[in-house]
């Protein structure tokens, strides 16, 4: 990752954690997902919805109180979708001021470009001064 400040820091609560104490995979999908928007809000001027998870991978748990921050880049963009890279990371709760943050799970998501919800659209259209030249994500 090449940004220096997270796009999204945040903190679960014990609603969001299974019997044994460990954040739901699922939320943190929602976390990656809402994270890559927000990059794509910042890079892109055409509306987009998700459309695939190329990868996701846990490498720990994230527990209740963790602080986690999410890093995250735009690594293709393509003439009718983009791809951005994501990883997540977490200071324990219970060490938050002593220890690095951990490492927690990384993901692939690409977002198509649409004209309005359900529908495609022809192209993506980026920022000004953006090099878009990078050929189409191939599925």
């Amino acid at each position: 990752m090449t940004t220096k400040e997270p796009v999204l820091r945040l903190t679960p609560r014990a609603n969001e954690a299974n019997p044994r104490g460990d954040i739901f995979g699922g939320w943190v999908m929602a976390q990656f997902d809402l994270a890559g928007m927000i990059i794509g809000n910042k890079e892109m001027t055409s509306s987009f919805a998700t459309v695939a998870v190329k990868e996701m991978t846990f490498k720990h748990p994230i527990f209740v109180f963790d602080e986690v921050s999410i890093y995250g880049e735009v690594i293709h963009r393509g003439n009718t979708s983009f791809t951005v890279e994501l990883a997540a990371y977490a200071k324990r709760a219970s060490e938050r001021y002593q220890n690095e943050p951990i490492l927690i799970g990384t993901a692939q998501i690409v977002y198509a470009a649409i004209k309005k919800p359900g529908e495609k659209n022809e192209k993506v259209v980026f920022m000004p001064n953006d090099d878009a030249g990078l050929h189409d994500f191939q599925h």
